[in-house]
């Protein structure tokens, strides 16, 4: 009876690891979604500043404060819209890419000592495979241990 305890105790530990790394799992794959909609949301706001560039900058208004506020501040614009789609849009598309599953990228990643999410995925995934082993040779075990 001591035996077939401890057995259910092993088999409820591994089923709560198991539950454990499935959790895990779901938040690496959500992790690179949220890379995805980062990029999206920042690709549009980089839109609206174009707009905004459309009507201030490039607009080509003929009257003399228009032409002061455009010297002005083309350059701060530039400068802004420069930082903004360096920090904001490559930064990001390059984590995407170091986070991929491209064999690549994850050269890239171990090149550069980054943890990659895909690379964390996969170890997720094979831990998560061997747990579930143990599992059916737990209750494999137990089946045995009831039958006698």
């Amino acid at each position: 009876m001591d035996k077939t305890s401890e057995l259910r105790y092993k088999i409820e530990q591994i089923k709560y690891d198991i539950g454990t790394k499935e959790m895990e799992l779901a938040g690496l794959k959500k992790m690179l979604r949220d890379y995805k909609e980062h990029i999206v949301i920042n690709i549009g706001i980089l839109l609206v500043i174009l707009l905004f560039y459309s009507i201030t900058i490039w607009g080509n208004y003929d009257n003399v404060v228009s032409k002061a506020f455009i010297m002005v501040l083309k350059p701060l614009y530039y400068a802004f819209a420069i930082v903004y789609i360096v920090k904001f849009i490559i930064k990001p598309v390059y984590e995407m890419y170091i986070n991929s599953n491209l064999e690549t990228a994850r050269r890239t990643a171990m090149k550069k000592g980054v943890d990659s999410v895909s690379i964390k995925k996969e170890i997720c995934e094979k831990e998560l495979l061997i747990l579930k082993i143990r599992l059916r040779e737990a209750e494999e075990e137990l089946a045995e241990e009831v039958k006698l």
